[in-house]
């Protein structure tokens, strides 16, 4: 394995594209006509310096159980050393927690940008260093997600705003219920637990598919994609929850977290045009091809 594919592995490449989706149907949610902006630049930059970090941190914590169930993996095979991986995790997450510093000093954004960038890192490190383990990890999990969609819709949000509050309550259980699908992933998976991960799943996807009510009786297009979404999601849990082996649960896993794509991009057809929706529908396509080359979960 060559170090540079190694580094590619360790901070799961094809995964980072569901992070910017998530940021960009935050920000598009609210922004109008203003679709490109160097504020949505800086915050796509800092939420894939924070979503790198937590996979870097993930794997230093999970290296005991990787030497004997993943030994091929970058960590365990020792190609990365956990020091330099804690620095690449450390850096990235100064990383992304500065460029909120950045645009609030500036004036760019308010100081709740910052406090929210400071929550989503706490998360990540509560998630990673305590509570994964534990029955709330997924729960963590889930709030991660929403605090990173949230992200992009923190330039505007003002008190009085609540219908989008329904979009993260979406994305939270959607994550929430799919990252406790796959706790057992690297081995035979109780189907009690999937089962009620898949259960999980399809109630995050009505909830989705209330808040994007109207966009779905108005668009065909926004139609076919939720139900699309709906039909190949629910057709890889079953298949999964028929067959728990470890590469089928695992192939599940990675089907739920590049659908995330799909998921923001129904949210994004709630305020915006169909070519915007196909914008962020074509960060299937990296996240794909890498997906061939690169390990997601």
């Amino acid at each position: 394995m060559s170090r540079l594919r190694a580094f590619l592995q360790l901070v799961r490449l094809p995964n980072v594209f569901t992070a910017l989706a998530d940021v960009i149907a935050g920000y598009w949610l609210f922004s109008g006509t203003e679709l490109w902006s160097g504020r949505l630049a800086f915050l796509m930059l800092s939420s894939a310096c924070l979503y790198v970090s937590g996979i870097v941190f993930n794997d230093l914590c999970d290296l005991k159980i990787d030497r004997c169930e993943r030994p091929n993996r970058p960590l365990p095979s020792g190609v990365i050393s956990p020091y330099a991986a804690f620095t690449l995790g450390a850096t990235l997450a100064q990383t992304g927690i500065l460029i909120t510093f950045f645009m609030t000093v500036i004036g760019l954004e308010s100081a709740r940008l910052l406090f929210t960038a400071l929550l989503l890192l706490a998360s990540i490190i509560l998630y990673n260093f305590k509570a994964k383990a534990t029955p709330a990890g997924p729960w963590v999990m889930g709030i991660c997600r929403a605090l990173n969609l949230y992200l992009g819709m923190s330039p505007f949000w003002s008190p009085g705003l609540q219908w989008p509050a329904l979009a993260i309550l979406a994305s939270f259980f959607y994550v929430t219920s799919f990252s406790y699908f796959g706790r057992q992933e690297a081995n035979t998976s109780n189907r009690r637990t999937l089962i009620t991960g898949v259960v999980g799943v399809g109630a995050s996807l009505l909830v989705l598919g209330l808040f994007a009510g109207l966009a779905l009786a108005q668009s065909t297009f926004a139609l076919v994609l939720w139900l699309g979404l709906c039909i190949h999601i629910g057709r890889v849990g079953l298949r999964a929850i028929r067959n728990p082996h470890p590469s089928t649960v695992q192939y599940a896993m990675k089907t739920f977290i590049f659908c995330i794509i799909v998921f923001d991009a129904t949210i994004v057809s709630t305020a915006q045009d169909w070519p915007q929706v196909l914008i962020v529908l074509s960060l299937l396509i990296p996240a794909l091809v890498l997906g061939r080359w690169i390990y997601s979960t």
